[in-house]
């Protein structure tokens, strides 16, 4: 009655406005999403951003450019504990386990838990989605990010170098179940050429990065730890370990078919490498900027070892959201999308990135040249296991050992055993308060 007194109509109406205007602009929001400075990222991002405000459009997203430089993760470092740091961020692992660790990255496990479906989360592949969460520390649980694109080891091969040495490819040895170390070692010892005593051909290389040498330890049915049981327990003694790096140092050793010194993908692209242990994010850009037709090609999966599997290595590649965002609920709307079979098709599409989730063969099978066998990527990353490196903590210490260790074998400076002996009382140290917890 007082309201009505006081205030005429018309006036009422025009407070009404007022206020109602001032909710709907209070409701626009901008968020910015870090990117490179890649011409191709910079079409991933309007892309994405194109479609998102279509659905979304009282949020706006605007892109900050990291600047490039090897030093850009340490400069975000420093926004994230300021408080200044873009509100999406695209992490991989191990430094967005350090961030988590310290607080620094939202925890989305909450809206995880709101906003999917069960049937929603099995449609990640399992490693990639269990990348995206915190296993140590006083936050472990925390879900710290949103599965992003998956890259996964698999094997090029020289379908050319296959035909003229009269062998069969890997597919096919592999579809047929007899695709192995044993068939793997047979056909690299075919591949090699030799002029004299020079190699101008190896039958095989890896491209030596991260852990990845650690397919040879799961084929033996091996691993570095435990994980993800606990107590945490380091296992690099295991008998399965001294196998798998055993089997790797033979191929240099006994066999010759591989270089002491591991490569890189130069030596496939110019034909001196006939089989090359590789990852699948390369394929798409080797294709185009470097092979570009000049011989044919295709992916197989890795071999399978004593364990009667041949499991791929795969890394953490996630979206994440700064803990100190201003609009953590608008943030995760993003990240959902950006996540989603939408938004992860637009983000992968022109990249050639795998997408992290298994309903989006047909689109992965549209993107990558059509002699790939795509399949093999989808294989691949359903069998996978995340490297160390992408949970643990202390992770670039642990690797820079292990990276050691691993060249000494590979240089047969060192006997498996004794390379292990010597490297597992470091490592231990290194994750004593792990074990401990």
């Amino acid at each position: 009655m007082l309201l009505r007194r006081y205030i005429s109509a018309p006036l009422l109406a025009v407070t009404l406005l007022v206020v109602m205007t001032s909710l709907v602009l209070a409701a626009d929001v901008t968020l910015t999403i870090q990117i490179s400075e890649s011409p191709l990222e910079r079409a991933q991002f309007e892309a994405v951003k194109e479609a998102f405000e279509a659905k979304h459009p009282h949020i706006r997203l605007e892109p900050e450019v990291s600047g490039g430089g090897s030093d850009w993760i340490d400069r975000t470092f420093v926004q994230l504990v300021a408080g200044t740091a873009p509100d999406i961020m695209r992490t991989w692992g191990p430094f967005h386990v350090v961030w988590a660790q310290n607080g620094l990255l939202l925890d989305l496990a909450p809206y995880v838990a709101r906003d999917l479906t069960s049937d929603e989360i099995a449609d990640f592949f399992p490693p990639t989605w269990l990348s995206g969460e915190l296993h140590f520390g006083e936050r472990a649980g925390m879900r710290f990010g949103m599965p992003r694109y998956v890259n996964v080891g698999t094997l090029w091969f020289n379908k050319d170098h296959f035909d003229n040495s009269g062998l069969l490819y890997p597919t096919t040895l592999y579809n047929g179940g007899d695709w192995n170390w044993q068939t793997f070692t047979e056909s690299a010892r075919k591949l090699l050429l030799h002029n004299g005593d020079e190699v101008t051909r190896w039958g095989a290389d890896e491209v030596f990065s991260n852990m990845r040498w650690a397919t040879y330890v799961w084929a033996a049915g091996g691993d570095i730890t435990n994980w993800p049981n606990r107590p945490l327990q380091l296992t690099l003694n295991s008998p399965e370990v001294v196998q798998g790096l055993e089997f790797a140092q033979r191929l240099r050793a006994e066999h010759q078919v591989m270089p002491a010194e591991p490569g890189n993908a130069s030596g496939f692209v110019h034909q001196k490498t006939s089989m090359l242990l590789s990852d699948a994010n390369g394929i798409l850009g080797t294709h185009r900027n470097a092979i570009q037709g000049s011989f044919n090609w295709d992916i197989a999966p890795l071999p399978i070892g004593p364990s009667g599997k041949g499991p791929s290595w795969t890394a953490s590649d996630l979206w994440s959201v700064s803990a100190s965002t201003a609009h953590p609920e608008e943030a995760w709307t993003v990240v959902k999308f950006l996540s989603s079979r939408e938004g992860m098709a637009l983000w992968t599409g022109a990249s050639g990135q795998g997408p992290a989730r298994r309903s989006l063969l047909e689109h992965y099978s549209s993107v990558v040249p059509d002699f790939i066998s795509a399949w093999v990527f989808f294989e691949a990353a359903g069998n996978a296991n995340l490297m160390a490196t992408q949970y643990l903590p202390n992770a670039n210490e642990i690797q820079a050992v292990l990276r050691d260790a691993v060249l000494a074998i590979y240089r047969s400076e060192k006997s498996v055993q004794q390379a292990l002996s010597e490297v597992t009382p470091v490592v231990e140290t290194l994750i004593a308060d792990l074990i401990a917890q």
